[in-house]
């Protein structure tokens, strides 16, 4: 009987926070970068039903691209949030991530690997990533961690 004095928002604190986010006037926008398509378009359709916009990238040196372009005022299109593969061709995300903090880029990062690889790891969390997902994992806990990052936009 206790249940019934709770409010929706206390029943369902992530639903309501959910929603809340997809209802604000400006969507989260988030880089997906991961070279293998399978993984990229999964994010990508989960980011995007959570009220995200998603941009994709297919590989490193994309990523490197495109944030290069950002950071040099080339591009406008500067996303809130990065998740990125760690190992992929032609730059690594901790690599990229190097690149962000030496160009004093503080935005959140999200890391994921195949590998379990503890100096990968703790070099992600030196450089301030967010969280390291290793893979498989669980969606679920990686759109959790993206929608309480985005809060803050």
């Amino acid at each position: 009987m206790e249940d019934l004095m709770l409010t929706p928002q206390q029943k369902y604190p992530r639903r309501f926070t959910l929603c809340e986010a997809v209802l604000t006037a400006r969507r989260t926008r988030v880089l997906v970068a991961d070279d293998d398509p399978d993984v990229r378009r999964l994010l990508s359709l989960k980011l995007s039903k959570d009220g995200c916009d998603v941009v994709e990238l297919e590989d490193g040196a994309h990523l490197h691209d495109y944030l290069a372009s950002m950071i040099l005022g080339l591009s406008s299109d500067r996303p809130d949030i990065i998740v990125s593969d760690i190992c992929m061709p032609g730059f690594s995300g901790l690599e990229v991530l190097e690149d962000l903090r030496r160009a004093k880029w503080t935005g959140p990062v999200v890391l994921m690997s195949a590998f379990d690889d503890e100096v990968a790891r703790m070099r992600a969390k030196q450089l301030g990533a967010k969280a390291v997902f290793h893979k498989p994992f669980d969606t679920d806990r990686l759109r959790a961690l993206i929608l309480d990052l985005s809060s803050g936009y």
